[in-house]
């Protein structure tokens, strides 16, 4: 098995969808399921591939490839979801705590040290020693904001944005009535030099193939409103951060915990993954719509599933990875000629929760 990253350098504005919440708002990133949907959705459009789609959609079998979400970065700043540790920095003076949760992203040396162990004294300091972008919503090293501080461009109080969205209006057209109907819609918008990452696991033929079914998805877009020409991208492989490596702490201690970075759906034999004792998650509940070359979108049925960040037990090491294909063909669809499955296995990160100074 071999893991590479991949960059995705956003050449024009991104829209994804979120369950709950109309067009008029996007993500600042791609969910794991999402990112594997588009990869599965055109994994046949290439006629040497198509013989190999089966096996990624098979509910039965080990997964052959598994992905992070694709998350936001800044030049050769990598951003992860913050941790849902039980440690907090300690707010000094001017700072609360509502200033401290803001932080929905970190940077990857900030992500290492979080999952490493960190006793209260140091987290203290490295929080200190940092730098909040993004409205407070990402931490960087200092070294890191420094090293952004003329790439980024600054809104009207001067804050560095990595990236920033706006609303649009668009016209939908009965084709009944032929009655035309406003509707808005949100795009997310990356400055120059900046975009997402992922990282990816797998054989490496597998790695091979996805490659190729990205270097056309970054032409044709991905996520939605690709029509006007939404989520197109530049493709780079890169080398992935070193904590991703292993189940094992940066000292080669077998990790005590895992921090998901993918959307995971466990089975019912993994739920005492959630019942560890310092286990933290969140859920999201996830929907929309199912699109198959060739057939009229369909509503896909919900599911909830485990978020990003989220810190669960960490796994025998010769299980395989925790989680499962969902299936979400939705129940009147007898015409639909194949099932509709929402990727839910776990792509980990170790963490070391317990240590001298650590509480548990």
């Amino acid at each position: 098995m071999e893991t590479r990253a991949y960059r995705l350098q956003m050449r024009s504005p991104l829209h994804v969808g979120e369950q709950g919440i109309g067009n008029e708002q996007t993500l600042a990133y791609i969910p794991s399921d999402t990112l594997y949907s588009a990869l599965v959705v055109n994994w046949g459009a290439l006629d040497e591939l198509r013989a190999t789609l089966s096996a990624l959609v098979d509910p039965n079998a080990a997964p052959a490839l598994l992905l992070t979400s694709a998350f936001p970065c800044a030049g050769d700043v990598r951003l992860l979801p913050r941790p849902a540790l039980p440690l907090l920095p300690q707010p000094g003076d001017k700072e609360s705590v509502k200033t401290v949760k803001r932080v929905r992203w970190v940077s990857a040396p900030v992500f290492a040290a979080l999952t490493a162990g960190i006793g209260q004294a140091e987290l203290d300091a490295l929080w200190q020693g940092g730098q909040r972008l993004q409205g407070g919503a990402v931490w960087v090293s200092q070294a890191e904001a420094d090293a952004l501080w003329s790439l980024l461009p600054r809104d009207e109080s001067g804050e560095a944005l990595i990236w920033w969205s706006d609303v649009v209006p668009r016209v939908t057209v009965d084709r009944i009535a032929n009655a035309s109907q406003i509707y808005h819609s949100g795009r997310a918008f990356f400055a120059e030099g900046c975009g997402l990452w992922f990282a990816a696991r797998g054989e490496i033929a597998w790695l091979e193939r996805m490659e190729q079914v990205l270097a056309m998805i970054a032409d044709t877009g991905i996520g939605g409103l690709r029509s006007v020409g939404n989520g197109q991208f530049a493709l780079h492989v890169e080398a992935p951060p070193s904590f991703l490596a292993s189940r094992s702490d940066a000292a080669g201690n077998r990790a005590n915990y895992a921090v998901l970075l993918s959307r995971m759906a466990p089975e019912e034999s993994q739920m005492s993954l959630l019942r560890a004792e310092n286990a933290s998650y969140d859920l999201v509940l996830v929907g929309g719509f199912s699109g198959t070359p060739g057939m009229n979108p369909v509503v896909r049925r919900q599911v909830r599933m485990v978020a990003e960040g989220s810190v669960i037990g960490s796994p025998q090491q010769d299980e395989q990875p925790p989680g499962r294909l969902v299936d979400v063909t939705p129940d009147s669809m007898p015409w639909l000629n194949h099932r509709i499955y929402r990727n839910g296995f776990a792509f980990l990160a170790p963490a070391q929760l317990s240590g001298e100074g650590v509480p548990s």
